[in-house]
């Protein structure tokens, strides 16, 4: 239940952040309660982060002792998060590099053309997940 509220509120936070166009707004709104989930949002992702290492490393203690640390197993556990999580990365890319560029305009859009343009030139190492060590010359 905590992890669905942490979802709910980094989301929650993320689109409040988005819509509000004046910073004075949010003076205003400072004072609703719904503005309690977006001012604690902060809190929830680190939690969201603990708990679903609590979880993997609680489900990875669950095997056995003599199969815990095999090659195979280790493997498998591997394998099972790349391909979790690699249709993800590869919508995501689809998305920042193909479908936002044909929606996106305003004053902001420049900044966004030119923080995507490493990505454009290294998207194969978002799939390969060695997009930390890769562009070494790179800010980002």
């Amino acid at each position: 239940m905590l992890s669905i509220y942490s979802l709910y509120a980094v989301s929650y936070s993320m689109c409040f952040y988005s819509i509000v166009k004046d910073p004075v707004q949010v003076n205003q709104y400072r004072n609703s309660i719904l503005f309690f989930n977006v001012s604690t949002a902060m809190y929830c992702t680190p939690t969201l982060i603990y708990l679903a290492g609590f979880l993997h490393s609680f489900s990875f203690m669950k095997t056995d002792r003599q199969e815990m640390f095999t090659a195979r197993n280790l493997g498998y556990y591997f394998t099972k998060k790349v391909f979790r999580f690699l249709p993800l990365v590869v919508v995501t890319l689809l998305l920042a590099l193909f479908i936002v560029p044909l929606i996106g305009s305003g004053p902001v859009w420049n900044w966004y053309a030119q923080t995507i343009e490493p990505c454009r030139a290294f998207w194969w190492t978002n799939l390969l997940f060695i997009n930390n060590i890769v562009p070494y010359d790179s800010i980002d």
